[in-house]
């Protein structure tokens, strides 16, 4: 076990892990958790690992921003125009800061693979949950 402390390492020689599933699941954060679900939805048995006392990852402490768009069915329905392509530019766009706000260096991701799914399953993200 490179790059653990030795202590570390007689710690975990004693331990056995004897637990089979058919998916592990690292984290309960935004990603991790809703995976568990689907694949418990999907007859499949699980294990979710989560290194934290409870569940929620760095979602937890997000402050609740979860850019949800691209052309849900609750925009569709209000009469709101959106898409992928909107969702892409507003969450990577720093034009949109006006001249009274703080400035602040250009750190939004731009490269269009990054977000690709993140923009182009949003409406589908969205519905799940009132599926």
């Amino acid at each position: 076990m490179t790059g653990v402390a030795p202590a570390a390492q007689a710690a975990q020689a004693g331990r056995k892990w004897d637990q089979e599933a058919d998916v592990v699941v690292i984290g309960s954060g935004a990603a991790g958790l809703p995976a568990a679900i689907i694949a418990r939805e999907n007859n499949a048995s699980v294990i979710l690992v989560e290194a934290n006392r409870d569940i929620g990852g760095h979602a937890a402490v997000s402050t609740g921003n979860i850019p949800l768009g691209g052309g849900t069915a609750a925009q569709k329905a209000a009469g709101i125009v959106d898409s992928p392509d909107i969702l892409f530019r507003d969450l990577c766009d720093w034009s949109v800061v006006g001249a009274t706000a703080p400035r602040v260096p250009l750190q939004r991701p731009r490269h269009r693979s990054r977000f690709s799914p993140t923009t182009t399953f949003s409406p589908t993200t969205f519905s799940w949950p009132m599926d």
